[in-house]
């Protein structure tokens, strides 16, 4: 059976640019066609299945049902409920949470008038929610955040016990406002049909790009390992000895640092590991950056030079 580590592993990714909450990140040496089989499955991960918190309730004292106005507001209570969708929120506890707002006289309702319990933070500063046009004019609501997944519409949540006089909200939970990616080929060794994978991530705020970056690597790990059959899962330990076994090839090392290396005799990975540090240094060929190389080769794979 071919070893899945015949397939050489990727760099680790590097932020390459980086805006407020929009990061680029690069992932190179990506073994030839996997620059989109990654960037697919992360990008589609990044907008649909991390977890965040969003306003799911609003009540209106003196509206009913969206489908109204309030005296002395300029939009309608449609229009304010599409403006609470906007708001984002930080939310540090498993149980929803009431926030509170009460605005009174002519002006501007923003998300800096909301009165949040501890456990809220508001990330939306200044986010319009409603104009108040008269001086006797009265702003009263109600929202309830709550933690979630993804995207979930209005009409799910009716089907369960909703307060009277509440109005469910298609409840926006996902913290990434945008992800693409573009792939570049690339030149490994003597082959130049590697992949460069570049991922642009932007977000809401409440998450940095490099914690969705982390968190959609981690659901695709978890679900890849989950449907891993039973008999075919390694250990850490079993899958370092498998690449041991290797040609240096697996390494992703340039054809010419391999080539020095096997000059000197070395033609496995475990023959390189049994080298110490000092000895592939005095190899002729093998310069500072060609060591370094090597190290950071090793590592990706667990392994490392004797010292």
């Amino acid at each position: 059976m071919t070893s899945p580590l015949s397939i050489s592993v990727p760099n680790q990714p590097r932020v390459v640019s980086r805006e407020g909450s929009k990061a680029t990140f690069e992932i190179a040496g990506l073994y030839p066609g996997y620059g989109i089989t990654l960037g697919n499955a992360l990008r589609r991960v990044l907008l649909s299945s991390l977890p965040g918190a969003a306003v799911t309730l609003a009540q209106f004292p003196n509206a009913p049902h969206e489908f109204t106005t309030i005296p002395g507001i300029k939009e309608t209570v449609l229009d304010i409920v599409l403006n609470l969708k906007q708001l984002r929120f930080k939310l540090f506890s498993e149980e929803p949470q009431v926030l509170t707002l009460l605005k009174k006289g002519a002006g501007a309702a923003t998300s800096d008038d909301l009165k949040a319990p501890a456990q809220v933070t508001v990330v939306s500063k200044g986010t319009p929610i409603a104009t108040l046009t008269d001086k006797k004019a009265e702003l009263s609501l109600e929202l309830t955040v709550e933690h979630g997944v993804g995207y979930v519409p209005a009409g799910l949540r009716q089907q369960e016990k909703i307060p009277i006089g509440s109005i469910a909200l298609d409840a926006i939970f996902n913290p990434v406002r945008g992800a693409n990616f573009t792939v570049e080929p690339m030149r490994v060794g003597d082959r130049t049909d590697y992949n460069r994978l570049l991922l642009t991530i932007e977000t809401d705020g409440t998450m940095t790009p490099e914690e969705a970056f982390a968190e959609a690597t981690r659901i695709l790990v978890q679900q890849f390992s989950s449907v891993l059959p039973e008999g075919f899962r390694v250990s850490e330990e079993g899958g370092a000895s498998a690449v041991l076994r290797e040609p240096l090839a697996v390494l992703g090392l340039s054809a010419r640092t391999v080539a020095v290396i096997e000059t000197a005799g070395i033609r496995t990975v475990a023959g390189l590991v049994r080298k110490r540090k000092g000895d592939i240094a005095a190899l002729e060929g093998i310069g500072a950056k060609a060591l370094q190389e090597i190290v950071d080769a090793l590592e990706r794979h667990g392994l490392s030079l004797k010292t």
